[in-house]
């Protein structure tokens, strides 16, 4: 952990997984970062991508890092309508810590329905960002 971040979080695993992510040769898709002993760290790396839906239910606070198949990266907070408000509060103010050490992202999303954790809906808010509206 970092003393200089006032919330628990695991600084080398989380640097870890997402230099694993981003390595050229990487064929992991996707990162869950959870709360796991009261410190934010990687809970669950991947491929498939319905494991890394299943990840989000509505008891759970959780971040993601997401890359698209065009090699395009999604930072995502996950906070679930029933998760513990304190955990939602920790999560708020980690992210932009977080952010510092997961850098390489071109569009971030905040959600708490399942509906908007699927591939067309992030390719969608990617291309909006970049100003692609894709017939929208």
């Amino acid at each position: 952990m970092d003393s200089a971040n006032p919330h628990p979080v695991d600084t080398e695993d989380v640097k870890a997984t997402h230099d694993k992510m981003t390595a050229i040769d990487s064929d992991v898709k996707w990162a869950v970062f959870k709360f796991v002993g009261g410190t934010m760290k990687t809970s669950l790396t991947g491929k498939d991508f319905e494991t890394f839906k299943a990840q989000f239910t509505d008891e759970v606070v959780a971040f993601a890092y997401y890359r698209l198949d065009h090699g395009v990266y999604v930072f995502m907070l996950w906070t679930g309508e029933k998760a513990p408000p304190t955990d939602k509060i920790a999560a708020t103010a980690m992210q932009p810590f977080l952010q510092s050490i997961i850098k390489t992202f071109a569009h971030e999303m905040k959600t708490s329905k399942i509906d908007d954790v699927n591939p067309d809906n992030i390719s969608k808010l990617v291309d909006n960002a970049k100003g692609i509206s894709g017939g929208l």
